[in-house]
């Protein structure tokens, strides 16, 4: 009997891109390239390849996974992660040859790209030549295409001055990937607004993780920032 979860993971390592691209045809197609001017932002912060292997407890020999700039990375360029995986329970393991295999691959969209098309040099990648030709199914689930705001405007200047004002330091510009699924159809609901999102948190709050915390100042400076915001705009 050929081994399901070894056909999986032979499938799944298509999806290597050792510290270059993802080797998926179409993968990188139409992404919104960065302005001179969000370059020259992504400059002045102070983060860079020693500061985010800190941040992430990365061992010293441990490479990351691609040459670009960690924040362009993460803001800019699409991504795929293989978020969870199943084929038998580590609780009940027997020595058992098994007959199917389960994964989740996750891809961001960059701005500019179409999600279908993302989908589709996936699944052509997932799905050729399978090891002991195995039968493979790729189920998309309900995705999220790319948005992007302008942060120039009233709103923005505010926004900017609220937050130098609440936290008592000049503001930093950086894009931030995210899944937040009510802004794009918010914003085209009310024609193409832009978007002011608050999301405050400091370097340990650990965000989304069973530890999340935020440190008690920060809500004291975030609640400042949110009262200067508001009067600030509520002016124009």
């Amino acid at each position: 009997m050929p081994d399901a979860a070894i056909a999986l993971n032979a499938i799944l390592a298509r999806l290597f891109w050792k510290n270059g691209k993802v080797p998926a045809p179409g993968f990188y197609d139409d992404i919104q390239p960065m302005t001179s001017r969000e370059r020259e932002w992504m400059k002045q912060l102070p983060i860079d390849e020693k500061h985010i292997r800190r941040e992430l407890g990365l061992f010293l020999d441990v490479e990351l996974a691609n040459r670009l700039h960690p924040l362009e990375q993460t803001s800019r360029q699409p991504a795929v992660t293989i978020i969870a995986q199943e084929a038998s329970s580590l609780a009940h393991k027997s020595n058992q040859v098994l007959n199917k295999a389960t994964a989740v691959v996750s891809c961001r969209i960059a701005p500019g790209q179409d999600r279908h098309k993302v989908l589709d040099a996936v699944t052509k990648l997932l799905m050729k030549d399978p090891p002991w030709n195995a039968r493979v199914k790729v189920t998309p689930s309900r995705g999220l295409g790319p948005w992007i705001t302008d942060p120039t405007g009233p709103a923005f200047d505010a926004a900017r001055a609220a937050l130098r004002a609440g936290f008592g330091k000049e503001p930093g510009m950086i894009g931030a990937g995210g899944s937040i699924g009510f802004v794009q159809p918010m914003s085209e609901l009310l024609d193409n607004a832009p978007v002011v999102m608050f999301g405050i948190e400091d370097p340990l709050s650990n965000a989304h993780a069973p530890n999340e915390s935020l440190h008690e100042n920060d809500f004291i400076k975030l609640t400042k920032s949110l009262a200067t915001f508001f009067d600030l705009f509520g002016r124009n």
